[in-house]
C-alpha cells in the first residue's frame, strides 16, 4: 500500500484521500498484487489499522481527508475490493502469469523454476493459454501476424546489435577474465572493449577545458550495459573472482532465436531505461512508471498493426503519468521540466528497443547538443518480425486471439466470407490473400457467390474480396457486367484498373456504381470511408453533384453510405448528403429509381 502511494499516486505517505484508497484497492491491488486467499479478508482491516497508526502518532495529514471519512471509505470498499480481487480478468499480465505459476505450485523465489515454467507455457496451445491465464484481451481479435520461420528469425536475431555486441562479448571473455572486488569488469578491459564492441562510449572525456577521467567501467554506460544484460541472461557467471561464460552462454550460435528471446526478457528485468544503474539522485523517479509499460507498449503496437509516432507516445506517456500520480506537488521548475524528461526517457526506451533488434525507429532527427552529445527526436516506432514474434506470447496470454493467416485455407467462399465477417480488415485481407493462393480459380469463386442473394455486409465484403486479388480477379469482375444489381460496380471497377475496353459505362449506372464502390469503402475503412474516396482527385462541386444523384439508388448500401458521407468535414458534401438522405427516405422502396 505504501509502495503504490510512492511509486504511482503522490508520494506523500501521510497524506490519504477517498480516491487514494480506491485507486489502490480498487486499481492497483487486483491489478499488480498477489495475495494468499487467507491473507485476502484482512488486507482492508490492516489498511484502517495502519491509517489509525498514523493518526495515534499524528503523522496523518490534515491535508488529507479526516480518518472517520477514511475508515468510512474503507468499510464501503471491503466488498468490491474482495470481488474485484478474486476476479482475473482484473489481473494485470504479471499478476496473472504469477497466479498461473502459484496454481502449478511454481517457487516464485526459485528463477530456474519460474523459466522453466514460462517455457512450459509458452509451448501449450492458444485456447489453453487463454483459459489459464485470463486477461484484459479476452475474445479480442487483433489483426493476423504472419512471421516468418524460425530460422529466418533466427538470421534477424544475429544480426540484432545487442546480440552481436554481446556474441562479440562472449569471444572476450573466453575462459575467464578478472574482476574487480566490487565485481566489475577491469578499467583497463573496459577501455579496450569500447573500441571492440563499438560502444560508442566515451573515454576521459573532455568538456571544454575540463576532463573527466573514467575511473571504473561503469561509467562506460555501453559497456556495462553489455555486461550487466549478459549477466542477467546467465550468459556469463561470476565465479571466484572472475568472469566465465556459462553453457547457456557458449549455445548463442547453436540456438541464437532462444537466446535473444532470453536476452529481451533480461533486458525488461534490468530496464530499458535505467538498464539497472542506479539513479543516484532520483532525477529520474518516474522511469519504473514507464519500464512497467514496455510489454503494454509493445502490444499497443502490435495492435495498431502500424507504425507510431514516438511523440505522440511520449506525450501519452506524461497524460498517464499525470494521471496515475499527483503531480501537483513537484516543484514548478520539476514539473515544467518532466515534458522533456519524459519524451527523453521514451527515446531511449525506444532506441533500446531498436538495439535488441525488437522494433525499428524511421525518420529521426539526430542533432548535438551545447556538451556534443546527440539528441535523437521524433522518428515513428514499429515492431519488427523479432518484436512481434516476442509480444505475441505476451498478447495470447492477456486473451488477445491472433487469426492464423490460412486458417480458411479449405474453407467454401461463402464460409471464408462468414468466418472472416467479424475480422479486423488487415486479418480479414491476410485471409483472403492465403485462401486465395490455395484454389485454382478464387476469383471466380467469389463472384459465383456475390451474385447470389447474401446480407448486404457479406455482399461488400465479397467485393473486398475481390479487390483484394487484384488484377488476376477481372475476368471474374468481367462476367459480373450482366448481372443488373452487380453491373455498375463491376464496370467500374475495370475501367479504374485499365480492363475496361471495350466496355461503356452508362451514366445512368453511375449512382449504383458509387454506392456499391462507397459501401466497400465504408465496409474496410469504417464511416470516413465514403467521404476519403470521394474526396480524392475530385473537385467539391462534383462531389456535391455525386451525393445529390444517390437516393435515387434502391441498395441496402445507400442510407448508411449516406449516413456516413453526411458526417463529411467538408460542409456543401455533408449538407448535400443530408438532403439525400431525406429524400431517399421520404421516397421509399420501390418509388426512388
Amino acid at each position: 500500500m505504501l509502495d503504490y502511494k510512492w511509486s504511482h499516486l503522490d508520494g506523500h505517505l501521510g497524506r490519504w484521500r477517498a480516491a487514494d484508497l480506491e485507486e489502490v484497492l480498487l486499481e492497483l491491488f487486483p491489478r499488480k498484487t498477489l495475495v494468499d486467499a487467507e491473507d485476502l479478508p484482512h488486507v482492508v482491516p490492516a489498511a484502517a489499522q495502519f491509517l489509525r497508526f498514523l493518526d495515534d502518532r499524528r503523522l496523518l495529514s490534515p491535508e488529507g481527508d479526516p480518518l472517520p471519512r477514511l475508515l468510512g471509505v474503507l468499510e464501503r470498499l471491503e466488498a468490491p475490493f474482495l470481488e474485484r480481487m478474486r476476479d482475473p480478468a482484473n489481473f494485470g499480465m504479471g499478476k496473472s502469469l504469477a497466479a498461473g505459476m502459484t496454481s502449478d505450485g511454481v517457487d516464485l523465489t526459485d528463477d530456474d523454476s519460474v523459466q522453466a515454467w514460462i517455457a512450459d507455457f509458452n509451448a501449450r496451445p492458444e485456447e489453453e493459454r487463454r483459459r489459464a491465464v485470463p486477461g484484459p484481451g479476452a475474445g479480442t481479435v487483433l489483426p493476423a501476424m504472419a512471421l516468418p520461420g524460425d530460422d529466418v528469425l533466427a538470421a534477424q536475431a544475429v544480426a540484432a546489435p545487442a546480440v552481436r555486441q554481446i556474441a562479440a562479448f562472449l569471444d572476450w571473455v573466453g575462459a575467464g577474465r578478472s574482476l574487480t572486488q566490487k565485481g566489475n569488469l577491469k578499467l583497463a578491459d573496459g577501455k579496450a572493449l569500447v573500441e571492440l564492441l563499438g560502444t560508442g562510449d566515451r573515454v576521459d572525456e573532455t568538456i571544454g577545458d575540463r576532463t573527466f577521467a573514467t575511473r571504473t567501467t561503469t561509467d562506460l554506460p555501453g559497456v556495462d550495459l553489455v555486461y550487466r544484460l549478459a549477466f542477467k541472461a546467465r550468459l556469463v557467471r561470476k565465479h571466484h573472482g572472475s568472469l566465465r561464460t556459462t553453457k547457456r552462454g557458449s549455445r548463442l550460435a547453436q540456438e541464437p532465436l532462444e537466446t535473444w528471446r532470453e536476452l529481451m526478457t533480461a533486458m525488461l528485468d534490468i530496464g530499458m531505461i535505467g538498464a539497472g544503474r542506479e539513479d543516484r539522485y532520483g532525477f529520474h523517479w518516474w522511469a519504473d512508471y514507464l519500464e512497467e509499460g514496455v510489454v503494454e507498449l509493445l502490444g499497443t503496437v502490435a495492435r495498431a498493426g502500424a507504425p507510431l509516432p514516438v511523440d505522440v507516445l511520449a506525450k501519452a506517456a506524461h497524460q498517464g503519468l499525470a494521471d496515475d500520480h499527483d503531480l501537483g506537488g513537484l516543484p514548478e521548475v520539476h514539473r515544467a521540466g518532466l515534458p522533456e524528461s519524459i519524451a527523453r526517457g521514451v527515446g531511449t526506451l525506444v532506441d533500446r528497443l531498436v538495439w535488441m533488434g525488437a522494433a525499428t525507429r524511421e525518420g529521426v532527427t539526430v542533432e548535438r547538443d551545447r556538451w556534443g552529445d546527440e539528441r535523437r527526436t521524433g522518428g515513428e516506432l514499429a515492431l519488427t518480425d523479432l518484436g512481434r514474434w516476442f509480444v505475441r506470447p505476451l498478447l495470447v496470454a492477456q486473451g488477445y486471439e491472433f487469426p492464423v493467416a490460412g486458417a480458411l485455407a479449405g474453407a467454401t467462399a461463402v464460409e471464408l466470407l462468414e468466418g472472416v465477417a467479424d475480422w479486423p480488415l488487415e486479418a480479414v485481407h491476410a485471409e483472403v490473400r492465403a485462401w486465395a493462393a490455395a484454389r485454382q480459380a478464387p476469383a471466380e469463386e467469389l463472384a459465383a457467390v456475390v451474385r447470389q442473394v447474401l446480407t448486404p455486409d457479406l455482399r461488400a465484403l465479397g467485393l473486398e474480396a475481390l479487390e483484394v486479388i487484384g488484377d488476376d480477379a477481372a475476368p471474374a469482375v468481367r462476367g459480373l457486367t450482366d448481372d443488373p444489381v452487380l453491373r455498375p460496380w463491376a464496370t467500374l471497377w475495370l475501367i479504374q484498373r485499365g480492363h475496361g475496353q471495350p466496355l461503356a459505362f452508362d451514366p445512368g449506372d453511375a449512382p449504383a456504381a458509387f454506392v456499391q464502390a462507397f459501401a466497400v469503402a465504408l465496409l474496410s475503412s469504417g464511416p470516413q470511408g465514403p467521404a476519403e474516396m470521394l474526396a480524392h482527385d475530385i473537385p467539391v462541386g462534383d462531389q456535391v453533384g455525386i451525393v445529390e444523384l444517390l437516393w435515387r439508388v434502391d441498395d441496402p448500401y445507400t442510407q448508411p453510405v449516406l449516413e456516413a458521407l453526411a458526417a463529411a468535414e467538408q460542409k456543401a458534401v455533408a449538407k448535400a448528403a443530408r438532403k439525400a438522405l431525406f429524400k431517399h427516405r421520404s421516397a421509399g422502396p420501390g418509388r426512388r429509381g
